[in-house]
């Protein structure tokens, strides 16, 4: 298959429309060894790539050079556009070229080129005027909304302003055949300004780079023995080891095991070492990445390990019992609540984790949305105590960016300046059973360090059978060494169970999706069920509070469309009958009730289930509102009388 360099010609004058001195740096690449030149002649720069096409894979750097000396960031003179790269195939946010396509399609701003570079795709954002990169202000500026853009297509880490990228018309040599890359869209006249891509730039990067000098040197191996020693995770020691897993982002790679390594107590020249020994160390050892990159990637990392919570390294604490008296005389240790029940016991804890469980459209994500602003204010939750204001990590795993910025506009409209500092959100891909996700999840945990992490939905992050209660453990066993790992509490969008015929409506947990081995694993389950005979109402239960001392009764909630808030209803559930109704019913009947006809008289009247109302009157003498006793009449049957505290009943059968 030969060359084509007529659509390479074309894509080189919509980027480089003037080069007005500078130069377009052009390497080629056969058997792992980089051949660069440069050139400030398009033509013949376009003569030499179709010469080299049979033989080498072709790459072109993006941004102009100063001069003919390299291709580093320290040469760069300007950028004529924007650029992302998503790569396609298993293991990827993309397991087929259709779905990238789809995903660049449905994104706010259309490329103005598109790249089918072999296995992928390269987008460019053609600019109305060249993006200066021979400052270091302008360049981090530059690096900030290429590293957004690559986050929100869930592209590579392709962000870098010294980037080089396939020349369509040329060959992809990677497999034989050798296939073609394809200019697939070329609007020249699509241009944008700088302006326009606001919404996408990132924060700056914390922490300076790691000057390493020629004097310093350690031992790898002695390096890893002493982060054995302190209890390295067994995922970083496979990494490290073995390498990057095929198609993984290795730049998010590198600095997971960096902060690692730094957390085993390992220095700078330790680190660089392993670099430089082990398979980990591939992206390092390229010519134009090297201890420049290396330097960088670990002072980000010490920046988050010193600032963070990091867990201290250490040997595993070994398993000690406790003697039932010196255990009773310790003293009581308060919850460390996050979500409070309004008295000593909580709903969620440091550490803890839960559900807000319901079928689809019932407003799960509304309803997180809200608690997020709650957390992040310290303010209540449906009635519930937020005692203190909380940092928040939002990983959103389906629905559309635009769609999900509207619902924020709601949310946070009016809200304190400080309390949206602490929230974040990821529109990512996520498979917790693949090594390369599970490190960049990492890699933001670090970066992060939520008190909350948010997962909406559970199952869009895993690939294994809820219903099956080992692929269930192994799923939460994971989840609790994330929460271990960075003392993060968690809290899961998850969906009901398919019910079975002529079911009308589960109770309690028995509504939720999964094994026992899932469901047991919570903390607290939320669950929502939209109210049948109401538009814009939703019934809460609290399907399960372990650590909570007060009884939380079901809620009805309205909601509001303008601001997706929802605030509790003096109203009982549709199908159920308020504590207020049952003492009222037995007042007026004149401070006693006979059990049977109570019971038959409130679910007439209410349309609430026999157990409902049963459960409803144990709770009630269980907290002295009402007392129960069986009436003389009712000594051969054994029915209950209930009565109110305040009135003695007549008779009492002992």
């Amino acid at each position: 298959m030969a060359a084509n360099l007529e659509p390479g010609t074309r894509y080189l004058h919509a980027l480089f429309a003037d080069l007005n001195g500078a130069f377009v740096e052009l390497r080629a690449i056969k058997g792992g060894r980089a051949r660069p030149s440069f050139y400030n002649n398009l033509v013949a720069l376009a003569r030499t790539a179709s010469t080299l096409a049979a033989t080498h894979d072709v790459y072109l750097g993006v941004a102009a050079r100063r001069d003919s000396s390299n291709g580093t960031k320290a040469n760069l003179a300007w950028a004529g556009a924007l650029f992302a790269e998503v790569d396609v195939g298993e293991g990827k946010p993309y397991t087929t070229l259709a779905a990238a396509q789809e995903a660049v399609r449905t994104f706010a701003l259309r490329p103005s080129m598109v790249v089918e570079s072999g296995r992928g795709l390269h987008l460019y954002w053609l600019l109305r005027e060249p993006w200066p990169l021979d400052n270091a202000e302008d360049l981090a500026a530059f690096e900030a909304v290429t590293n957004g853009l690559a986050i929100a297509l869930q592209g590579d880490a392709a962000w870098d302003a010294s980037r080089v990228l396939r020349l369509p018309g040329t060959l992809w040599h990677k497999e034989e055949p050798a296939r073609v890359v394809e200019l697939a869209e070329l609007d020249a006249d699509l241009r944008y300004n700088l302006s326009d891509f606001e919404p996408w730039a990132l924060p700056p990067q914390r922490g300076e780079a790691v000057a390493f000098t020629d004097a310093e040197g350690a031992d790898a191996e002695e390096a890893m023995s002493k982060a054995e020693a302190h209890n390295l995770p067994a995922r970083t020691w496979r990494l490290i080891t073995e390498g990057h897993p095929d198609g993984a982002d290795r730049s998010r790679g590198d600095f997971a095991a960096c902060c690692a390594l730094l957390r085993a107590g390992l220095n700078d020249a330790e680190i660089r070492a392993v670099f430089a020994r082990y398979p980990i160390g591939e992206k390092y050892r390229e010519p134009d990445a090297g201890d420049r990159y290396l330097g960088l990637t670990i002072g980000r990392a010490r920046a988050n390990v010193d600032n963070g919570d990091a867990p201290p390294a250490g040997k595993p604490t070994p398993f000690l019992p406790e003697a039932l008296d010196a255990l009773l005389a310790a003293p009581d240790e308060a919850l460390d609540a996050i979500i409070g029940d309004g008295g000593e016991g909580a709903v969620l804890t440091r550490g803890g984790k839960g559900f807000v469980a319901g079928p689809t459209g019932v407003g799960k994500t509304n309803l997180l949305l809200r608690l997020s602003r709650s957390l992040c204010e310290g303010s209540p939750f449906l009635d519930l105590p937020i005692t203190c204001p909380h940092t928040v990590l939002y990983l959103a795993l389906e629905g559309s960016r635009g769609s999900m910025r509207k619902r924020l506009r709601k949310v946070w409209t009016d809200a304190d300046p400080e309390a949206r500092q602490r929230f974040s959100m990821a529109f990512i891909r996520l498979n917790l059973a693949n090594e390369s996700d599970l490190l960049g999840l990492e890699a933001m945990l670090t970066e992060v360090r939520p008190d909350v992490l948010i997962i909406d939905p559970l199952r869009n992050a895993h690939p294994w059978d809820e219903n099956a209660s080992q692929e269930a453990a192994r799923l939460t066993a994971l989840l609790d060494a994330l929460i271990d790992g960075y003392g993060c509490a968690l809290v899961l969008a998850h969906h009901d169970r398919k019910r079975p015929p002529f079911v009308r409506r589960d109770a309690g947990t028995d509504k939720v999706r999964g094994s026992t081995a899932l469901v047991g694993w919570l903390q607290f389950c939320l669950s929502l069920d939209a109210d049948p005979k109401t538009p814009d109402v939703v019934l809460a239960e609290w399907a399960k509070t372990r650590d909570a001392e007060l009884l939380l009764p079901p809620l009805v909630l309205d909601f509001d469309r303008a601001t997706l808030d929802f605030s509790p209803s003096d109203r009982a559930p549709g199908g159920k009958v308020s504590d207020d109704a049952i003492l009222n019913a037995v007042y007026l009947n004149g401070g006693s009730y006979r059990g049977p006809d109570l019971v038959a008289g409130l679910m007439e009247g209410s349309g609430a289930s026999d157990r409902w109302v049963r459960e409803r009157l144990r709770v009630l003498v269980k907290d002295g509102s009402l007392i129960q006793y069986v009436a003389p009449a009712d000594s051969k049957c054994r029915a209950l009388t209930y009565g109110l505290p305040d009135r003695e009943p007549v008779e009492v059968e002992s």
